[in-house]
C-alpha cells in the first residue's frame, strides 16, 4: 500500500489540510456542545453521553479506543544546554580510565601480537616478530594518542555549554520537539482522551518537568503544577469523560527514577484524591490478566462513580517499589506500544512496512505474547515517524532551515490516509486496540479513524464476540 506514502503536490496538500482544518474544528465543536457540560447529565431527561457516545457507556474500559497525542506536554520547551553538555561529557568520562587501562594492558598486547607473528611465519622469520615485540613495549604512544582525542572531545563539550543557548535557533525548537501543537487543556476540550508524557529532572535533579528528546538532544518545558491545573480543570467541567495519562521517562537511565515517579505519584494524589473525603478520581484496574469481565468498569461506571482518570506508568512503575498506589498501574503488562516495533521509523514508508507487517504476522504474534506474558496485552497504534538528527544537524551547520524534515512536516504524511488504511488494515486481526496516538492531531483523521475503531468496538459487545 505504498501509494498512500507517496508524495502529494504542494497545491493540493494547502487545499487538503485547509479543509480537514475547518472539518476538524466543526466536529470539535459539534462535540464540546455535547461534553462539556458542568453538570452530570445523567438526568432522566438527558441520554448520558460518555466521551461523547451513549454507544461507548456500556463498553468496559479496555473495550473503548482513544484517541491520543505523542508527547502531549512537549510545547513551550528550551534547549536544555546544561543536560546537553553533561551528556557529552558523561560519554567522554571514561578515557581517563581507559588510558590508565591502555597503560597497565599494552603490553600484554603487544605479547598477544607477537604471538600470532610467530604462528603465521616460519621460524627463519621470527627475528622480525622480536623486533616487533621490543619495539611495540618500548612506548606507550597509542595510548597517549587515545587520551588526546579525548581531552579535545571534552574541549568540544565545554565550548557547546558555553554556546548552545545562543546557537540553537528558534525554529529548531518547534521543529525537532513540538508533537502535540497545542497546550493540555486544547487538547483534551478538541477531544484527545489520552495524554502522553516524558519525564525529566533538571535543576541539579531537583525539579520535575515535562520534557522531549534524549541526551544532545534533550528539551525541558512546564513543571507538573501548570499541566496537572489544566487536567484537573477539565475533569471537573466534564464529568462524563474518562481520560487516560501516560508517564515516562527518556532522560538518564535508571538513576532518577525514583525521584520523578515518586513526585508525580505525590502531585497525582495532591490533584486528584480530595483530601477531605479520601475519595480519588483515579481508578483502579483489575490485574491485566483478569478474564473477569464484570472486574472491568464500563464507562457508565467510572463516570457514576467520578472515577474517570486512569493512571500509566512505563519504566518508572518499578521505581516505586513498595510505595506504589493502587490507582498506579504498569503500562507495559497491560498494552504493547507500537513503537517497539516502530521506534527505528524515519519515513512514512518505512512506517507503513512496519505496521503492515505487524498485523499480518497476528496470529504469530498473539501465540508468542500470550506464551510470554500467560495472556494476550491490547494493541496500539502509534502512527508517528521520527525526525533524523543527521539531518537537523546539517541544517545547523549549513544555518538552514531544514525542508521537509521537522516533525510536523512529518505528520502530515502519515496522519491521513495511511492513517485509515492501518485502522482498516489491523482492526479485525487483534482483540482490541486501546489507543490510537499521533503528532500534530489538527492536522489528521484521528477522530475519524478512532469513531471507525469504536463503531467495531460496538458491533463486537453487542454480537458477544471475545474481547481480551
Amino acid at each position: 500500500m505504498t501509494q498512500f506514502c507517496s508524495h502529494i503536490a504542494p497545491l493540493i496538500l494547502i487545499f487538503h489540510v485547509l479543509f480537514t482544518n475547518a472539518f476538524i474544528d466543526n466536529q470539535i465543536l459539534k462535540r464540546d456542545t455535547n461534553t462539556t457540560n458542568t453538570t452530570s447529565a445523567t438526568t432522566t431527561n438527558e441520554t448520558l453521553l460518555c466521551n461523547g457516545s451513549a454507544d461507548l457507556c456500556d463498553l468496559r474500559y479496555n473495550q473503548v479506543t482513544y484517541p491520543g497525542t505523542h508527547n502531549s506536554a512537549s510545547y513551550n520547551l528550551k534547549f536544555d544546554c546544561v543536560t546537553s553538555a553533561k551528556s557529552c561529557l558523561d560519554r567522554v568520562a571514561p578515557c581517563a580510565e581507559e588510558y590508565t587501562q591502555c597503560n597497565i594492558y599494552y603490553k600484554v598486547h603487544c605479547e598477544a601480537q607477537t604471538s600470532i607473528c610467530k604462528r603465521r611465519n616460519p621460524n627463519y622469520l621470527h627475528w622480525m616478530c622480536d623486533i616487533f615485540d621490543r619495539t611495540c613495549k618500548s612506548t606507550n604512544a597509542w595510548c597517549i594518542i587515545w587520551l588526546v582525542g579525548c581531552a579535545e572531545a571534552s574541549k568540544l563539550c565545554n565550548a557547546w555549554a558555553n554556546s548552545c543557548q545562543s546557537t540553537v535557533p528558534d525554529w529548531m525548537i518547534t521543529c525537532m520537539w513540538d508533537n502535540a501543537g497545542y497546550p493540555v487543556l486544547r487538547q483534551l476540550d478538541d477531544g484527545i482522551r489520552l495524554l502522553n508524557f516524558e519525564m525529566c529532572l533538571k535543576n541539579d535533579n531537583k525539579t520535575v518537568v515535562f520534557c522531549h528528546g534524549n541526551g544532545l538532544y534533550l528539551a525541558t518545558g512546564l513543571e507538573l503544577d501548570p499541566v496537572f491545573s489544566e487536567i484537573k480543570e477539565f475533569m471537573d467541567k466534564n464529568p462524563n469523560e474518562v481520560v487516560s495519562l501516560e508517564f515516562g521517562h527518556i532522560n538518564d537511565k535508571g538513576s532518577t527514577y525514583y525521584t520523578i515517579s515518586h513526585e508525580i505519584q505525590s502531585y497525582l494524589e495532591k490533584y486528584f484524591v480530595n483530601s477531605t473525603t479520601g475519595h480519588s478520581q483515579m481508578v483502579q484496574l483489575p490485574p491485566a490478566d483478569s478474564t473477569n469481565a464484570t472486574a472491568w468498569p464500563t464507562l457508565r461506571q467510572m463516570i457514576e462513580n467520578d472515577q474517570r482518570l486512569v493512571i500509566w506508568f512505563a519504566e518508572l512503575y518499578d521505581s516505586l517499589g513498595s510505595d506504589v498506589k493502587p490507582w498506579v498501574h504498569r503500562l507495559d503488562n497491560y498494552y504493547i506500544p507500537s513503537f517497539t516495533y516502530t521506534g527505528d521509523v524515519f519515513t512514512p514508508q518505512q512506517l507503513n512496512a512496519s505496521f503492515t507487517q505487524h498485523c499480518n504476522n497476528a496470529t504469530a504474534l498473539m501465540a508468542a505474547d500470550k506464551q510470554l506474558w500467560k495472556y494476550n496485552r491490547w494493541e496500539t497504534i502509534d502512527d508517528t515517524v521520527g525526525y533524523v538528527p543527521q539531518g537537523i544537524e546539517i541544517a545547523l551547520h549549513t544555518h538552514t532551515v531544514p525542508n521537509n524534515l521537522c516533525l510536523k512536516d512529518l505528520a502530515i504524511d502519515v496522519n491521513y490516509d495511511l492513517l485509515m488504511y492501518f485502522v482498516d488494515t489491523c482492526k479485525e486481526k487483534f482483540p482490541y486496540f486501546f489507543r490510537i496516538r499521533l503528532d500534530y492531531y489538527s492536522q489528521s483523521y484521528l477522530f475519524q479513524a478512532v469513531k471507525k475503531m469504536n463503531e467495531y468496538n460496538v458491533l463486537r459487545a453487542k454480537n458477544n464476540t471475545k474481547f481480551p
